[in-house]
Parts: structure tokens; sequence; C-alpha cells
């Protein structure tokens, strides 16, 4: 068979959660599957010389398509390019699936071409006032109905998001597979080395709470940081750490009108590479994500990994992610998530209760798992 795979998320100097999941899912599938052959497309001028570390084998071909993502928009109301329509090394190549790792531009040709999508959430229905125009704009374009409709299966990443697909498109159980998101074995530290030269690097203190996520309203950073200046304690420091997301202006905004005192305790820091990320969950005293609604959650996961003791949000995927191995809290209720902080901070005994859980290794394999249940998608569809 011939697979296409859009593999735009990876194309970025900054993978997201989405381009994470598409490494670490296609990296085992081009393993794991010799036999059908690859072709995995991608767009832009600028990022077409960002090198990507999949694995090599004659099977598994590039294809870039130098069209500027605003061209590309553009093109996408006329219903092109076709992802099913390629001509690779001047011939005309018959495409038989396609594998959409997150909601894209999908337009296909012919109506025999397979189509199999993952879909991490649909916070975009569920919140749009968490969305700016151009976020709104590009869901407009993406038209994630029609991807819904013409997918012939569909993979959640949650049974909350299974759920909500079932619920907002009236799509029928059987038509979605889930399939949870894993975590690397990267994230189980040993040894003081690595942590000690990572905290030298971001002038980290030793007493320190910590969130990981894009800077955008879902992820809730002005409840986190309303709840963080009721803290007394003058040795406990907030580490802000993510990409820039939208909608930016209002927890910038309040996190510049807090006093100063305040203020010096918070340090906001950029995207960080993919391999601090597992020292900073290790460094950290606790691992706080209020997010008003996740697809899955997955940096909760990787917090648990590293005993790292978690606060998160009682709604959407996060309770059944999480079962009884996290403090769970009110999003819309700051003082909710001020007593839990307040509470894991105080309560020594409660402290290690929850440092102290034990992780489900399961989710080590679900990457594998992963890769395995697509590759039966494509034999199955």
């Amino acid at each position: 068979m011939n697979i296409v795979v859009d593999i735009s998320p990876l194309k970025q100097k900054n993978l997201s959660g989405v381009g994470k999941y598409l490494y670490e899912v296609l990296s085992r599938l081009l393993v794991l599957d010799k036999s059908n052959e690859y072709f995995l497309i991608s767009y832009g001028y600028q990022n077409k010389d960002i090198a990507l570390n999949l694995p090599q084998n004659k099977n598994i071909h590039y294809i870039h398509r130098n069209i500027p993502s605003k061209l590309l928009f553009i093109l996408s109301f006329f219903n092109f390019p076709k992802l099913d329509v390629l001509k690779f090394k001047g011939k005309i190549v018959k495409v038989d699936f396609v594998w959409l790792a997150n909601f894209n531009i999908c337009n296909l040709k012919y109506q025999k071409t397979k189509l199999i999508t993952t879909i991490h959430d649909l916070s975009f229905k569920i919140y749009p006032q968490f969305f700016n125009f151009k976020r709104k704009l590009w869901h407009f374009l993406v038209k994630p109905k029609k991807i819904i409709k013409r997918s012939n299966e569909l993979i959640a990443v949650s049974n909350n998001t299974s759920l909500d697909i079932q619920n907002i498109y009236s799509i029928a159980k059987d038509k979605i597979i889930v399939i949870n998101l894993g975590v690397s074995k990267k994230y189980k530290i040993e040894g003081k080395d690595k942590l000690d030269a990572l905290k030298l690097k971001y002038n980290l203190s030793e007493n320190f709470i910590l969130f990981v996520g894009t800077k955008e309203p879902r992820k809730n950073i002005i409840g986190l940081l309303k709840a963080f200046q009721k803290i007394k304690s003058n040795d406990l420091e907030l580490v802000i750490v993510g990409a820039s997301g939208w909608k930016e202006k209002n927890w910038q905004n309040f996190y510049n009108n807090l006093n100063s005192d305040i203020k010096s305790r918070i340090k906001v820091l950029d995207y960080c590479p993919e391999d601090d990320l597992p020292v900073l969950y290790n460094l950290a005293k606790v691992f706080i994500w209020p997010s008003f609604y996740e697809g899955f959650g997955l940096p909760i996961l990787e917090a648990m990994a590293c005993g790292c003791p978690v606060i998160t949000s009682n709604n959407s995927s996060l309770p059944s992610i999480v079962k009884n191995n996290a403090l769970l809290i009110e999003s819309f209720n700051v003082q909710s998530l001020y007593s839990a902080i307040n509470s894991l901070l105080s309560d020594e005994e409660l402290y290690n209760f929850y440092k102290n859980k034990s992780f489900n290794e399961d989710y080590y394999l679900n990457w594998d798992k992963s890769a395995e249940k697509l590759l039966k998608l494509f034999k199955k569809v």
C-alpha cells in the first residue's frame, strides 16, 4: 500500500504536543512496517531545511512542497492541493491511505482513498471564546466536521475525546478507536549531575512549582497567577514554561500588574528543549496543570513519571488520566487551586503520599501500541 502522512507538525523548530505525538508514533511505525510505501509530505519555505530524526529506509519517501502557509490556505478554498494526487520521481503514485495526525488541510480527489484521522480534542467547539480570530479562521479553513465525516476511522486520544466526537458530530462509537498517549522512559532520571546543570542553566531555586504548556487562555494561566499571589512563602517560586500562544495579553497584563515582591518570584520561560523537560519535572516541587479543558494532558503524565506531585483540574479527560494519583481542583475556582497548593506544601504526609505514588508503567508501552494499532487499521480498513 502507498500511505501518505502529513508531517507538517514535525517541520517546526519547537514541537507542539501534536508534533511530539506524531514523532513518537511515526518513528515506531516506520521501523515496524517495511512493506508499505510511506510518503511523508510537508509544506512551506522557511521550514524546508528542518532536519527530521526519523528512521531511514527504502520504503520511506519525503516530499516537500514549497507552498507558504498563507498561500496554502488560499488554495484550500479551491480544494487544493490534493493529498492523494502524488507525483514522485516522475511517476504518478496511487495513494491508498492518508493518515492525519491532527486536524489539518486535507483535500482528497478520490473517494476510494482511505482516511484515518487522529483527534486530540474539540476545544474549539466547546470553548470557542478561548480562541482568537486567526485560530478560528484556521479551523474554518480546515473544516473539522468534513474531515470527521470523510474519515474511514477516527483515533481519539482519550475516552473523553471519543465522547465529544460522538456527541458533537453524531458519530457512531464503532468508527472511533481510543488510543491513549504514552510517555518515554527518559522521564526517569537517576543521578544529580543533570539536575544541577539545568538548575544552573535556568537559574532555578531549590523550591519551585512548575507549569508547562502553550501560553493560551485554555491553560488557565491567570488562575494560576491568582492562586500563587495568595501564597505567603517568600522562598517559593513559580516557573511557567511554554511556547507563545494566542490571546496572551490577558495573562501578561495581569502578570505585569502584580506587586513586585510577587512578580520577583515568578519566572516565565519560553519553549524549553525537549531534553530539558524531564529534568524540570524532576526538579519541581509540584506540577500544576489547571486547564479548563484537555483532550488528554500529556504534561501531567510526564510529571507523574518523574515522581512530581501533580495538581490538575477535575474536568474533561484529566480525572481519567490521573485517576487517584493527583489532587483535583475546580479550574474556575482560584480558591480551590490555592487550597490544593497550600495543602501539599504544608502537609508533609500528604505531599509524600502523592510523591511516592507508583506510576502506571503501561504508559511506557503506549507509543509502541499506538504504532501497532495504526498499522492494524491500515490493514483492516
